[in-house]
């Protein structure tokens, strides 16, 4: 995470502005990724030829024709943003996010289509807590989120006469009923080579934790394609994405794992084009820099007085309608660092969200609310990076880093935490063996069964055998 931005930048010789190049680590990746392949020999002969021709060509192009996206701005605000961007790392943080919704749920379910998934509908009212530690390319982060537990005592036809003309439930209390909170928390981290993601004993599901090697994870989003629709981003609500920064959220993300500045991250993207200019906002002096991507564009509203904070961030689809407004306010010099300076309120409207509606709305359908709770200029030691549930008795624990793991089709090998720490050696030994296992205590419970029904089938027969002794002497007699 040091020294910079995901966009590498570079100054024309005499020119006050920064050219920012076009990232090419998919297809480094992808040609790295075919050669390994090769070198294994995990590929049939013919398909063997094909990937190496495929990696030469992919290596060529990297080597002679390196695309550039053009995007311009002054060196001076790119050298903020990149030093804002530096002084994240190390750091501990935590926030809290309240989201609302602006219509009424039963137009929501209808809208949605989700009827029958109600449990999907619901997730549009939550709310969340988070702490996050970064320190030289690691990272967790640890969320807590509280969501409404609605009861759905029947499927109801959205195309159905129980809706009014304007998609609102005439009966609401008849299908929907809210019936508690639901409190989850979720945790992932990455140590610097391995991924770690876990799910605490939340009192109704069992914990799980998956570890996998940062190769397998890339190698997994190689094989997505690594569109935008499959490297979605892991983290629900990403405080550091509102406050205009880019930090890495998914597999792919740790290609090169570092924390940049938003807009440089943006601006570097292929076929970006940006535009930059002094303004205004509310009265005040700012730079406006727009950023046109394949995907939409982004306008964003820097402060000079606050070595470039992100008051304002627009963001515009490819036909140009607004998705959301990202507002901070509550600004605070942040102490040990060169001149960051953090919002500790965060607003974000949402005129879309995850695609719905179709179209978006002329008006803010959703509300983020964040609140940056306390934030620290502190490194972490390495062992705060690794999730451990040994611990956690029942725990569903799925690992690549044990023996015969890469010889599994999922790459992991899996077991149950058991309740006596003593057997959890055991039962990994079990696990790579692919036998059942048996906890130490039922071991010897089902051992002293078997020699209480061993004495009691003896006695059996000498009972019986004595009864058939005496009858056969009474006969005699």
């Amino acid at each position: 995470m040091h020294n910079n931005t995901r966009s590498k930048t570079r100054t024309s010789k005499g020119s006050p502005f920064v050219i920012i190049p076009y990232e090419r680590a998919s297809c480094r990746e992808f040609a790295s990724y075919l050669l390994s392949m090769i070198r294994a020999r995990s590929l049939r002969p013919s398909v063997c030829r094909l990937s190496a021709y495929l990696g030469v060509a992919i290596l060529l192009h990297l080597t002679l024709a390196a695309p550039q996206s053009y995007c311009q701005m002054p060196s001076d605000v790119s050298s903020d943003l990149q030093a804002n961007a530096y002084d994240l790392d190390p750091c501990q943080a935590k926030w809290s996010m309240l989201r609302t919704s602006q219509l009424k749920m039963p137009t929501l379910t209808k809208k949605l289509g989700l009827m029958p998934h109600y449990r999907n509908a619901t997730s549009f009212l939550d709310q969340e807590t988070a702490y996050c530690a970064m320190d030289s390319g690691r990272i967790i982060v640890r969320f807590t989120f509280r969501e409404p537990i609605v009861e759905l005592p029947r499927v109801v036809d959205p195309d159905s006469d129980a809706f009014d003309s304007s998609g609102i439930l005439k009966d609401p209390s008849e299908f929907i009923s809210i019936r508690g909170y639901f409190q989850k928390t979720t945790e992932l981290s990455f140590d610097g080579t391995h991924f770690f993601n876990g799910i605490p004993e939340n009192g109704k599901y069992p914990p799980t934790l998956l570890v996998y090697h940062r190769d397998h994870a890339i190698k997994n989003a190689i094989k997505q394609e690594m569109s935008e629709e499959t490297t979605q981003k892991r983290w629900r609500h990403n405080y550091w994405h509102e406050a205009g920064f880019d930090v890495p959220t998914n597999e792919y993300d740790y290609v090169e794992p570092q924390i940049s500045s938003l807009v440089l991250h943006l601006a570097s993207l292929p076929h970006a084009k940006s535009d930059y200019e002094l303004t205004t906002l509310a009265g005040e002096s700012s730079e406006k820099v727009a950023i046109s991507t394949d995907n939409g564009r982004h306008v964003f509203y820097l402060d000079p007085n606050l070595h470039r904070a992100v008051r304002r961030h627009e963001e515009y689809d490819q036909q140009n309608r607004l998705l959301s407004i990202t507002t901070a306010n509550d600004f605070r010099s942040i102490p040990n660092t060169k001149n960051l300076h953090l919002p500790f309120q965060i607003n974000v409207q949402y005129f879309q969200w995850r695609r719905f509606p179709a179209s978006p709305s002329k008006t803010a359908l959703f509300e983020s609310q964040y609140s940056l709770l306390s934030f620290e200029k502190a490194s972490s030691t390495a062992d705060e990076f690794v999730l451990n549930y040994k611990n956690q008795s029942g725990a569903l624990v799925g690992d690549d880093r044990i023996a015969t793991a890469d010889q599994r089709e999922t790459g992991l090998v899996n077991y149950t935490v058991p309740a006596n720490p003593q057997d959890l050696d055991a039962a990994i030994q079990h696990a790579i063996d692919g036998t059942p296992f048996m906890p130490r205590e039922l071991a010897m419970r089902s051992s002293r069964r078997r020699i209480l029904l061993l004495v009691a089938n003896g006695l059996i027969i000498v009972i019986l055998g004595v009864i058939w002794y005496v009858r056969k002497s009474k006969q005699r007699t």
